[in-house]
């Protein structure tokens, strides 16, 4: 009896590890899929860093590989997805993905100490995963105060004042640097798929993780070929994904603006 206990705890143990692998691993295949920023926002001049690069050859070849992966089998899957699949489902897909977020977004907010922000990513959870139909309809966006906004532990370090680090492109993941490579652990381990069990789950994260990646690719089409084009893409992208997550990190300067006043 001791022995069998102890063979179902050793396997229960495997089995989370093998389901945490397999979600990190779809996570790899969904960033590599949104490559490219697909915010075209510009910083302001005064967030405008130098981005610290020591290791821009090997980034330069990683962005080499990435971009010729994209070229001969990403790319040409997301615009296939793209022109065979409805918008109501590609719309769909995107709620989905979107709900599933909130949570990390309501942790985070909470973290940032923004109170506001943290209930509208409760609210939009809630009523989308109920009246939303798990996520599919994103009912809560009806009302404009409820509007999808993103937040990650990645930006969360930024307000606490953790440096960036190094810039990074790694095979699949694409640009990031050593505060967003940490955050990503964080927003792994919150994400509702990463632990729930059952019948077929790591099919439904599958699906989830690729159709989720390859609409986010195709709608940054116009994105990437603006980099493509100009006189350094490798240039081009380190200093948009730079911007843009400068940008998302002091967005919200003050995360207590919105609480009342006592005099």
């Amino acid at each position: 009896m001791g022995l069998t206990f102890g063979l179902k705890m050793r396997n229960s143990r495997q089995q989370s590890l093998w389901r945490f692998v397999c979600v990190l691993t779809l996570a790899a295949l969904s960033a590599c899929a949104s490559m490219p920023p697909v915010s075209t926002r510009t910083a302001p001049p005064n967030l405008e860093k130098e981005v610290y690069d020591p290791f821009e050859g090997f980034n330069r070849a990683m962005y080499s590989v990435n971009d010729g992966l994209d070229r001969a089998v990403i790319g040409p899957v997301a615009r296939g997805y793209q022109a065979v699949t409805p918008r109501p489902i590609r719309q769909g897909v995107r709620n989905f993905s979107n709900n599933l977020g909130e949570p990390i977004s309501f942790v985070n907010e909470l973290l940032q100490f923004d109170l506001h922000d943290a209930g509208r990513a409760f609210s939009r959870f809630f009523i989308n995963s109920t009246v939303g139909i798990g996520g599919l309809v994103d009912v809560a966006a009806q009302t404009p105060e409820l509007a999808h906004q993103a937040e990650d532990f990645g930006q969360t370090f930024g307000t606490y004042n953790v440096p960036a680090g190094p810039y990074l492109v790694i095979p699949l993941l694409g640009p990031t640097n050593f505060r967003d490579l940490a955050g990503r652990a964080g927003d792994l381990a919150i994400n509702p798929l990463t632990w729930s069990e059952f019948e077929g789950d790591s099919a439904f994260r599958a699906g989830t993780g690729v159709f989720g990646g390859l609409d986010t690719r195709a709608r940054a089409e116009e994105t990437l070929e603006n980099i493509r084009n100009s006189a350094d893409p490798y240039v081009s992208l380190r200093n948009l994904y730079n911007q843009d997550r400068e940008t998302d990190i002091h967005e919200d300067s003050d995360p207590f603006e919105d609480l009342p006043e006592f005099e």
